[in-house]
């Protein structure tokens, strides 16, 4: 998809797994790439820096980071596939540890990581 940079547009890899969704800017190296969901706790994270295979890959001296997003942490993704509308937002569902199940919407005309970028809207 392509969203809103400070250089004009960027173009943003995204990627649904089963358990996991990663945003990952194409067109900038500075940009970390954004993952759901991100462990909640320091406990979880080591936890999942020794069995998660997105942070096991790297290595000790330069290992996989994350954009640190609040809206990323302590939550589950729903099974259902990703949908995109016709301006480019890209909308998918997440469950909260309370088991509220929100959708979450992609806006592409906010910077990625930038506030706004990935917002609850139901």
């Amino acid at each position: 998809m392509e969203v809103t940079s400070a250089r004009g547009l960027d173009v943003t890899f995204i990627a649904q797994y089963n358990d996991r969704i990663i945003f990952d800017c194409v067109t900038s190296t500075k940009q970390l790439p954004l993952r759901f969901p991100l462990p909640a706790t320091a406990i979880e994270e080591k936890t999942w820096r020794e069995t998660d295979p997105d942070f096991k890959k790297g290595s000790d001296e330069h290992p996989i980071k994350f954009e640190q997003l609040a809206v990323c942490k302590g939550s589950v993704m729903v099974r259902q596939g990703m949908i995109q509308d016709l301006d480019g937002a890209v909308y998918f569902m997440m469950q909260s540890a309370n088991d509220a199940v929100s959708v979450m919407r992609v806006d592409p005309k906010t910077q990625m990581g930038g506030d706004g970028f990935i917002k609850p809207v139901y």
